[in-house]
């Protein structure tokens, strides 16, 4: 299971994490994880991209790179205020909510 859990600063959606697998598939045919980590991977290099954020400048980051299933992304309340920043970490929001909704078994959001 997938667990979601995002992260605010005075209301501003500023961040989020995720943990566990979907396991609802073998390796490398397990489409909820494949769409839950496209969905990550494109917001990250979308926020440093597209809004010029410096990874280095992000509040918190953290990637499991060897096992998965575990990252954690902060952005500073100066830089989650950003309209582009605050644009692309809505439409992951938005993408995470669509993809549970349909695969409730293997994704779960908190808060």
């Amino acid at each position: 299971m997938i667990r979601v859990k995002f992260y605010y600063h005075e209301k501003q959606l500023s961040g989020f994490q995720l943990r566990g697998h979907a396991e609802s598939g073998p390796y490398g045919q397990d489409i909820v994880c494949a769409a839950v980590s496209m969905l990550t991977i494109n917001t990250i290099n979308s926020i440093e991209e597209l809004a010029g954020i410096d990874p280095g400048d992000f509040q918190q980051y953290y990637a499991n790179q060897k096992d998965g299933g575990d990252i954690k992304f902060k952005l500073t309340a100066a830089q989650a205020q950003d309209e582009r920043v605050a644009l692309l970490l809505a439409s992951f929001k938005l993408g995470i909510k669509t993809t549970a909704e349909q695969y409730k078994d293997f994704i779960t959001i908190k808060n």
